[in-house]
């Protein structure tokens, strides 16, 4: 992540770390793969709870009675 981080090219990366292009390149890809599983399943955990909200909001609510509205 160093790569994306830094704006450095792959070459410079690899020249940084001591490792060749293509470890930076499957390191990337695999840091890439890693975070893109974070996202989705946060998102899939913050739709799931959007939607349990939108349920509760949609249960209708108890109607007053005369007395509560007398009362006033």
């Amino acid at each position: 992540m160093l790569r994306y981080y830094t704006d450095l090219s792959e070459q410079a990366t690899a020249d940084v770390l001591g490792i060749s292009v293509g470890a930076v390149k499957s390191a990337g890809s695999r840091g890439l793969a890693t975070l893109r599983a974070a996202l989705t399943a946060s998102h899939a955990a913050d739709a799931a709870d959007a939607d349990e909200d939108a349920a509760a909001q949609a249960q209708p609510t108890p109607e007053r009675t005369g007395r509560e509205r007398s009362a006033r």
